[in-house]
């Protein structure tokens, strides 16, 4: 008798495109005094400042505030944290963590590394593509039509639908 296989390492979701390297935030969290702007605007008009970064990021208006939207924010820059302190910072200070992030965005969009249309796209049967900012595709590069290669689907190809196959009454069928 073989002995049981025992998993010590879960399997990882990786995802290889250009220059998805490790990244920080621009700015701390308590930075208020890089940009007094962005400061005064969380702590006055905070709803405002969270449509603002909404907007930024393509988002609905009303989820800028959100523990979702720092998580996404976070992930589409691949900067280290978990959802338990995206949490804990937009439940204990919500106002430093709207006014963090649109400190970042303002920050990337000066580098000129701000991207607000989404990194990734699945197409094409599941495949990721990644996407630059004027929202091409950059990586899986596309291959070159030719008479031996057989094109690439598109989402809007028109699909014909399959009909089901008959199945045959079994007794658990039957009343």
């Amino acid at each position: 008798m073989a002995a049981p296989t025992v998993v010590t390492l879960q399997p990882q979701y990786v995802v290889a495109g250009p220059n998805m390297s490790r990244a920080m935030w621009q700015t701390g969290l308590m930075d208020c005094c890089t940009d007094c702007g962005v400061c005064c605007c969380g702590t006055f008009c905070y709803p405002c400042l969270g449509c603002q970064v909404a907007g930024d990021m393509n988002e609905c208006c009303l989820c800028g505030t959100s523990v979702a939207m720092r998580t996404l924010y976070r992930t589409r820059y691949n900067i280290p944290g978990s959802i338990c302190s995206d949490y804990c910072i937009t439940f204990w200070c919500p106002v430093c963590s709207v006014c963090q992030i649109k400190r970042d965005i303002n920050k990337r969009r000066e580098m000129g590394i701000f991207w607000s249309a989404p990194l990734f796209s699945l197409q094409h049967g599941g495949i990721v593509h990644v996407l630059d900012p004027s929202g091409t595709n950059v990586w899986p590069q596309q291959a070159t039509s030719s008479p031996s290669s057989p094109p690439v689907p598109s989402l809007t190809d028109a699909v014909e639908p399959v009909p089901p196959t008959p199945r045959k009454k079994v007794a658990e069928d039957c009343p």
